[in-house]
């Protein structure tokens, strides 16, 4: 009996191995595949237009494979990071003036092989998108899970819950659709059609530029399950944890039984907001798994902060919905309700629900104090049609912190360590840059200014990894496939560019590149997701391997076209001397770039 029982479970370990292995034979089989018909492009067409070919290979540096057939060698080399075909005479030091050389052929039969490597990968990338919606593949679903206070999807009226059906007349089958749209909408603004209880309506937002993702955004988010999917090697999985268990309730698990408040919550947003606020503490959470109620505890995975203890008043005005009917202005700022200092916004609230009959808001608007009368009916819409943003003075101070011990509500803080404050930004940063070091800090109160040293406490967040919900988009037919494909395609080409855009116009961080171990690493999480999402997935690399080779660099098939195109131009070839010093500098460039893209990589795996 126990050696049936060992025999099951070393089987089922095998399978496991078996299948993990499997599935990275895939991932390297699939990126390997876009090189291959890459390379194949420009070799077929070169054969076609009489070029003798040299060399096949897939990698690069020594060759682990080799074989002669016929006039060229294929080659699988050991680095794995592309490939190429040597054509006879493709370099100016190699030409030898023979007919089936590959400076001897003429600009146009030049451009049909530099191009036809791109033609492939496009292709490809309309036949695999069309193939993945053949089989069924999984997507965010386009509907708006979390909206940012704030922003312009807030100021519009967009709630959680509602389903985007179209953007600008264009039909909207994922989230990444929706995001592609927005971004390339007009400056005028972005029309969504949404689904909401049931009923269809069309609401105008205007998109606000974000110098973070270098595209315009409306600030809505996809929404995030409370249904968990737990991989068995995973910290959830030993807690107790499975795939299917239903968060329903989080409490702070460091206290006993009898002192746990427990927190009922509906979405994953909103279980990352109740444990961010359990510093230091270990986690109950109750689940519900099948008819069944569980309480599990688990000491999370957990990233550090710095704090002093305040929070910001947040009585400026920064944004209003635009169905708000106020009486007040974007950057007013609340000062007092008849007569009383309001300190912070949940004081405000407080004061407008103790009546319904008419008040007096004293605010500062454009530097001048004014007194505004208006009846609030109630206190939460009201509060709910108005952004706040920070400034520099405090609202709240928190118990059992050091700024407990000197700093007050309304005080200003004015610098940190002698470095003059602009924004609660500021105050974030240099409390986080401190370290739990002595920091120095000037503030103002009652119009005189005072200097204090704090020391930071340091505070562990609780992580619990949640996924999004997803959909399987499914075509019912070929002619859907190819609908559905050729439209992908068009928004991730569309999508490649606004990246494209960002970098060299620097508005994107460059840290953002991904080099061999992201794209792999992707392509294992894709190939999760199921067959349909990792097809997709290898499309649309090939549409980003089509792009980025037509760029101009010097290499790339882009920088040969622009060479065979001045070369058209000026009806004689560049000098060989000034084509080999370019090539030299665009491996050069390609060098650097596949170098920063690998350090990326590498301070993505160690957390750097």
């Amino acid at each position: 009996m126990f050696f049936n029982i060992f025999m099951i479970f070393l089987a089922a370990g095998l399978l496991s191995i078996v299948q993990g292995v499997l599935n990275w034979v895939l991932v390297i089989g699939g990126i390997g595949f876009l090189i291959f018909i890459h390379e194949l492009g420009h070799f077929v067409v070169a054969k076609y237009e009489g070029v003798r070919v040299e060399a096949f290979a897939l990698g690069f540096g020594n060759a682990i494979f080799s074989k002669k057939w016929g006039e060229t060698d294929y080659r699988i080399n050991l680095i794995p990071l592309g490939g190429y075909v040597k054509m006879a005479g493709d370099l100016p030091e190699n030409v030898r003036g023979r007919s089936d050389e590959f400076f001897s052929k003429t600009t146009g039969q030049r451009a049909r092989i530099l191009i036809a490597g791109v033609v492939m990968n496009a292709l490809f990338g309309f036949v695999g998108m069309a193939l993945a919606f053949q089989i069924g593949s999984k997507f965010l679903v386009p509907k708006v899970g979390l909206v940012q206070n704030g922003s312009p999807a807030w100021q519009a009226g967009l709630q959680k819950d509602d389903i985007v059906l179209e953007v600008n007349g264009n039909k909207i089958y994922s989230f990444s659709d929706l995001f592609v749209e927005v971004a390339f909408s007009s400056p005028k603004g972005a029309i969504l059609k949404i689904q909401r209880d049931g009923e269809v309506q069309e609401i105008k937002v205007l998109p606000k530029y974000d110098e973070v993702r270098g595209v315009s955004t409306i600030g809505i988010y996809p929404p995030m399950q409370t249904t968990m999917k737990v991989k068995e090697e995973t910290l959830a999985y030993q807690a107790g944890f499975r795939t299917g268990d239903t968060i329903i309730r989080v409490a702070n698990g460091s206290l006993s039984e009898s002192e746990r408040e427990q927190i009922e919550v509906n979405d994953g947003y909103e279980v990352e907001r109740v444990i961010s606020q359990m510093e230091n503490s270990d986690l109950a959470i109750t689940v519900k798994r099948g008819n069944e109620e569980k309480v599990i505890t688990i000491t999370p995975q957990q990233y550090t902060v710095h704090r002093i203890g305040i929070r910001s008043r947040l009585l400026k005005i920064g944004n209003l919905k635009l169905d708000h009917k106020l009486p007040f202005q974007i950057g007013d700022e609340f000062l007092k309700v008849d007569g009383k200092h309001i300190l912070n916004n949940e004081i405000l609230e407080k004061e407008l629900e103790t009546s319904k009959e008419q008040r007096q808001f004293t605010i500062v608007r454009d530097g001048k104090e004014v007194t505004i009368a208006f009846t609030v009916q109630n206190a939460r819409e009201f509060i709910d049609k108005i952004y706040f943003v920070s400034d520099l003075y405090i609202g709240q101070v928190m118990e059992s912190y050091p700024a407990r011990k000197v700093l007050q509500m309304g005080d200003k803080i004015i610098k940190m360590n002698d470095v003059k404050l602009e924004s609660w930004t500021d105050i974030y940063n240099a409390v986080q840059q401190s370290k739990g070091q002595p920091l120095s800090v000037t503030y103002e109160r009652n119009g005189k200014e005072y200097t204090a040293t704090l020391e930071a406490k340091k505070v562990d967040i609780p992580v619990l990894q949640l996924t999004h919900e997803l959909t399987t988009i499914q075509s019912s037919s070929f002619l859907d496939s190819c609908r559905l494909g050729w439209i992908h395609t068009k928004n991730m080409a569309k999508h490649i560019f606004l990246m494209l855009k960002g970098l060299f116009s620097r508005k994107v961080s460059s840290k953002t590149l991904g080099g061999p171990v992201t794209i792999f690493a992707a392509s294992h999480t894709y190939l999760e997701l199921g067959m349909g999402r990792f097809i997709y997935f290898l499309a649309l690399v090939s549409i980003n391997l089509a792009i980025i080779n037509l760029l101009p660099i010097p290499v790339l098939d882009g920088g040969h076209l622009l060479l065979t195109a001045a070369e058209k131009i000026n009806g004689k070839p560049l000098a060989p001397r000034t084509l080999v010093w370019i090539n030299h500098m665009g491996f050069l460039f390609l060098l650097f770039l596949i170098i920063y893209v690998t350090a990326n990589d590498i301070q993505r795996v160690f957390g750097g």
